[in-house]
């Protein structure tokens, strides 16, 4: 929930004085990012013989299905908001069954690819330990790779079709889903050797873990405070807009205090809430920029009338998740 109000946070503020502050709600895909991996692997773990085509037919019923049905949503809006304030309609292009019509439904398709390839990759590493390692290490060197390299310019050809945006996104956010595959690799198994449930015991791994991961949070928040350090192919704003590190974070808390118990259920009951706010926020926030510029253009790009849609956006989001979750027809409409 907090990933999901840091987004909105992020398509909301436009002002001034608090435009600069949109940045750090950033965090949040990478945040859903980790927990789909988690989520992916664990379900692996506990059921070994799934199979693959039954899989994907459940995530596509689950994350493209309700894809298509926002992307609806948000195009009959966009028509509607052109009808009543003039503004020009943007063209439909091939990308909007990837991209979506609005900024953050790209990452439904997104999290559906991921998974449809991480699933035999997680199944064919959970057979052999030193397999895990291996997939674990292969993802830290993907992640480094592309933390530190610039994105590869497709943009004329990707642009022909809409997706050019989805290309941007897929480069900046897949570090953050393969970070937390790794971890869930590593750590996700309470009979594993990083199992720390009594460091007292003598689990020193653990302890250096969890050190390595707080200095490498600490190396990506620091550039908040210096963002055009060059690194030689990329530059820390780079790496610190993926926060991968959140990750090693919540593998961390997840080994200690039985947040495997603890910790899933509490997700698995916000998550669905969380999906919704991520969903709607932008119906709402979009609605009301527009109704402020075009009735009250002299408050449309203050601090305060940021703050309000924001908290309108939030709210509007919750109160229409609870009706659909509440919903025997439309409850599909979010990912569970």
């Amino acid at each position: 929930m907090f990933a999901a109000i840091g987004a909105a946070w992020l398509h909301t503020a436009q002002s001034d004085e608090l435009a600069h502050t949109g940045e750090y709600g950033r965090f949040a895909v990478p945040v859903f990012n980790t927990i789909a991996a988690y989520f992916l692997v664990r379900s692996i773990r506990r059921k070994p013989d799934r199979h693959y085509l039954p899989y994907l037919r459940v995530r596509l019923a689950k994350l493209y299905l309700p894809f298509l049905a926002w992307g609806a949503i948000y195009l009959f809006a966009r028509w509607a908001k052109s009808t009543v304030t003039g503004s020009p309609l943007k063209p439909v292009r091939p990308g909007v069954l990837l991209e979506g019509p609005s900024h953050q439904l790209w990452y439904l398709p997104f999290v559906l690819i991921c998974c449809a390839i991480g699933f035999p990759v997680a199944r064919w590493a959970l057979e052999a330990r030193w397999r895990q390692w291996a997939v674990a290490l292969a993802c830290g060197i993907v992640c480094l790779v592309m933390g530190l390299s610039k994105i590869p310019d497709f943009h004329e050809p990707l642009s022909k079709v809409g997706l050019d945006y989805f290309w941007n996104r897929v480069w900046y956010r897949t570090p953050s889903f393969l970070s937390g595959f790794a971890m869930a690799m590593v750590v996700g198994h309470r009979s594993s050797a990083w199992d720390v449930v009594a460091v007292d015991r003598g689990h020193k791994r653990q302890i250096v873990g969890a050190a390595c991961f707080i200095a490498a949070t600490c190396f990506v928040i620091a550039g908040v405070n210096f963002p055009n350090i060059d690194l030689g192919g990329g530059t820390i704003i780079e790496i610190r807009s993926t926060w991968y590190t959140c990750s090693g974070l919540f593998f961390v808390a997840s080994a200690f205090g039985g947040w495997e118990n603890r910790g899933t259920r509490f997700l698995s009951e916000l998550r669905y809430y969380a999906f919704g706010v991520f969903l709607a926020h932008t119906l709402f926030i979009e609605g009301a920029q527009a109704a402020f510029e075009r009735y009250a253009p002299e408050i449309a790009k203050t601090w305060s009338l940021d703050i309000g849609i924001y908290i309108f956006a939030i709210t509007g989001s919750i109160a229409l998740t609870a009706i659909i979750h509440a919903s025997k027809w439309f409850r599909w409409m979010i990912p569970s």
